[in-house]
């Protein structure tokens, strides 16, 4: 089960280790999803404990993520104008920074491993999340809330649909308890 999620990210659940008429507590119950999100939501991701992670490659240095609207600090959005005149600004300094790191690698044999020092937090990376599901609601809890970034709670709310479709029991108590839905 694979799903798309902001403009080049996905979630994919790639395994469930036993199922709710088997499991005596949600510790026993085992979710694998496969990720590709930005450096930056990567990075929010990987302070949640009671889970592992695993790197699949470093960076996509092609791919990059540019908002289709802005946020000001206060949690307005900002005018279309402004918007528009921000995402090109990003849009071209990503396509800079990209050609710089290759030009530091190609034309200067500077390692890749260092060269990458230089890369903006909006590349795309791809990671393996096993989490078991009493902590993978404790996530949610906070994932899924206005509270949270917007494009974590964009991969918050795919994950918690792919959730509830294998194990809906489950699902269901945790929303009434956490959310009264």
């Amino acid at each position: 089960m694979k799903r798309k999620v902001l403009n080049k990210g996905f979630v994919e659940l790639t395994g469930v280790l036993g199922d709710e008429t088997s499991a005596v507590t949600t510790q026993h119950l085992i979710l694998t999803f496969h990720v590709k999100c930005p450096v930056f939501v990567a990075h929010q991701w990987f302070r949640h404990h009671g889970s592992t992670f695993t790197e699949v490659n470093n960076i996509e240095q092609e791919e990059y993520y540019v908002p289709s609207y802005f946020q000001s600090y206060n949690y307005k959005n900002l005018s279309e104008v402004d918007s528009n005149i921000l995402h090109k600004k990003m849009d071209n300094f990503n396509k800079w920074v990209v050609n710089f790191y290759n030009k530091m690698i190609n034309d200067h044999s500077i390692s890749r491993e260092q060269a990458r020092m230089i890369l903006p937090h909006s590349l795309f990376t791809e990671f393996y999340w096993t989490v078991n599901a009493k902590s993978l609601m404790r996530f949610l809890k906070y994932k899924v809330t206005d509270t949270s970034k917007w494009e974590m709670q964009e991969y918050s709310k795919v994950i918690l649909d792919m959730f509830r479709e294998k194990l809906p029991s489950t699902v269901e108590t945790f929303l009434i308890k956490e959310f009264g839905k």
